[in-house]
């Protein structure tokens, strides 16, 4: 009886691998089909630009929603790199999900 257990929990991890695999692709063709490569041309060609990036990421203290007035300084198919200077007048870098930005307005 043991064995059948043990059989059955080998097949199962030989078998992840190719779930994983398949689950990279779907989510491949997703964001293609959504224009993620699209929205990355436009923001890289915002590099170097100051600009106010409003996040659907809420606030930990509010729950509002995130307006943030930074420097874009990288880009890359999944995030956003954007430098800022906080109320303190300390210089930040803050790395924002492509997919969390719903609204960009140039300065």
């Amino acid at each position: 009886m043991e064995i059948f257990g043990l059989i059955a929990f080998v097949l199962v991890l030989g078998n992840s691998s190719k779930f994983n695999k398949l689950e990279r692709e779907i989510k491949f063709l997703k964001e293609n089909r959504r224009g993620k490569s699209e929205m990355t041309k436009l923001i890289s060609d915002l590099k170097g630009q100051k600009c106010i990036i409003r996040c659907e990421e809420l606030h930990p203290f509010t729950g509002k929603k995130v307006s943030i007035e930074c420097e874009i300084c990288d880009v890359d198919n999944e995030w956003v790199k954007g430098t800022f200077v906080d109320k303190k007048g300390i210089s930040k870098t803050k790395i924002i999900r492509l997919e969390n930005i719903y609204d960009i307005e140039l300065l």
